[in-house]
């Protein structure tokens, strides 16, 4: 096993699938990658894998009846995600088998990648050197690129593109509402996209069509009934313009969420690894996708996202206003993990507030928690 610290390559399976794991590795180094996996009898700890995840540059899961059922394999393919990991789904058995057993976050993140089937003899002769090929581009890109281009992105040149009717060149507002049209109301908006979208949100979002209204609504209009263009253009990003451009990257969003969910949520196996090793893969989207959380329902997600936040360093004003926020939050491990975060940031425009928490409130752990990240932040007060 090729220490973590020298990774090109981690191999994420489930313990029983470990003969097909060593046999990928063993061809997989013997094309000059160097490989870390977890199968095999002695299955590292949990902590090293994700740890190993976090300081590679390729994420390779291996898919079958075991892995698609096991909470780890998840919450790996979730750790790659977020740290921006070239993934690269292989599949030991066909995809119909496979894919339905798959929980609703594994499949946003895998459905819109290139699978590689293993599944015969004949298949793994045809399919491996597509492997070799596609992982070794996406290291001489990331060289050539000094690591500028976000692994994670890499794999996208790998994507299965869905093809686009020539009718549909128009962007979906243009084609619904018209360019003129700066704002829509709400209900128009969603009856609309239901309308336009009513196959592929059956087939992503099976039973989740209501969560995802009232998600736009929340994260996008922030509750107003007024949805304008502006913030439209805003969400679809680098995919403005593009005619299927809101419901991709609105895929993208909501897998995004689920997998922060599942990295820091208080039962997954690599939110350990996660939290330490946040300051390696302290992204634009990980830091906003944190920012989310604070807001979360369960308190458990708002206390882990607050110390993940610290860890990143990310001392902004829109970060520490959010955080100072949550001083008041009714839960005493979240105010205690925020006084705590903001001692990490050292966050000396938090001070005051801080001040307040150490003498005010009402439990002992957070005054504790606020003196001792007044003692990190230092100054006069």
């Amino acid at each position: 096993m090729t220490s973590s610290q020298t990774t090109d390559i981690v191999i994420s399976g489930d313990g029983n699938d470990h003969v097909f794991i060593s046999f990928l590795s063993r061809e997989l180094a013997r094309e000059g990658l160097k490989v870390w996996n977890e199968g095999g009898k002695d299955s590292p700890s949990a902590q090293q894998r994700g740890q190993a995840i976090v300081e590679a540059k390729v994420f390779i899961t291996v898919l079958s009846s075991n892995s698609v059922k096991s909470r780890h394999c998840s919450d790996e393919v979730s750790l790659a995600y977020i740290s921006n990991k070239a993934i690269f789904p292989v599949a030991m058995e066909p995809f119909d088998k496979i894919y339905s057993d798959l929980d609703f976050g594994m499949k946003l993140t895998l459905a819109k990648l290139n699978w590689m089937f293993f599944t015969s003899d004949e298949e793994c002769q045809k399919s491996f050197p597509t492997l070799v090929a596609a992982i070794k581009s996406s290291l001489n890109l990331l060289l050539k690129t000094e690591g500028v281009v976000t692994t994670y992105d890499i794999s996208q040149l790998y994507v299965k593109r869905e093809e686009q009717s020539h009718e549909d060149k128009l962007d979906f507002w243009d084609r619904k509402f018209g360019k003129a049209r700066t704002n829509v109301p709400w209900m128009e908006f969603k009856k609309a996209f239901q309308e336009e979208y009513q196959r592929k949100l059956a087939k992503h979002f099976p039973g989740k069509q209501e969560f995802l209204m009232r998600l736009i609504n929340r994260d996008l209009l922030q509750g107003s009934q007024t949805f304008h263009r502006e913030a439209y253009d805003n969400f679809c990003g680098s995919q403005a313009g593009d005619p299927h451009g809101f419901y991709n990257r609105l895929k993208e969003y909501v897998g995004s969420r689920q997998a922060m969910r599942k990295v820091f949520g208080m039962d997954s196996t690599v939110r350990l690894s996660a939290i330490q090793n946040l300051g390696k893969f302290k992204t634009p989207g990980v830091v906003t996708a944190l920012k989310r959380l604070l807001v979360d329902e369960d308190p458990n997600i708002r206390a882990v996202a607050a110390i993940a936040l610290g860890k990143t360093g990310t001392c902004t004003p829109e970060v520490i206003k959010a955080l100072v926020g949550l001083l008041k939050d009714e839960d005493r491990l979240v105010r205690e993990s925020v006084c705590v975060s903001l001692g990490y940031l050292q966050a000396h425009a938090a001070v005051p507030n801080i001040i307040n928490a150490w003498r005010n409130d009402p439990i002992s752990h957070v005054r504790e928690a606020a003196q001792a990240a007044l003692r990190v932040i230092g100054g006069e007060e």
